[in-house]
């Protein structure tokens, strides 16, 4: 993973909001097919797939026209270690349309 991940001085879990930035912005194509990539993620996570508790909510996806993806998860008891899957899934879909995550924010 070549992104840089920065994690902000408000981050706090279990409530997390995470941020990426993009090298380009997406087509209404490419931002359905990541927020699938993103729910995936988070119904394995509320089935304790990623270890010892279940996700309980991602609160919002938000795509905006700055090339910056924003979501909001309440990690609950789940290990931080399932964000790391989630920079995996979310920079492996938007590699297959070109597109880099260039930098990764945690708060």
């Amino acid at each position: 993973m070549n992104a840089q991940i920065n994690v902000l001085k408000d981050f706090c879990p279990p409530d997390v909001r995470v941020t990426f930035y993009l090298s380009k912005m997406l087509t209404e194509e490419q931002e359905q097919y990541l927020d699938r990539i993103i729910t995936a993620w988070y119904d394995v996570g509320t089935h304790k797939g990623y270890g010892e508790g279940p996700l309980h909510n991602l609160h919002d996806v938000i795509f905006d026209d700055e090339q910056t993806i924003y979501l909001s998860i309440d990690m609950g008891r789940c290990p931080i270690s399932a964000l790391e899957v989630l920079y995996k899934v979310v920079i492996d879909a938007l590699d297959t349309y070109g597109v880099k995550v260039e930098k990764i924010e945690l708060e």
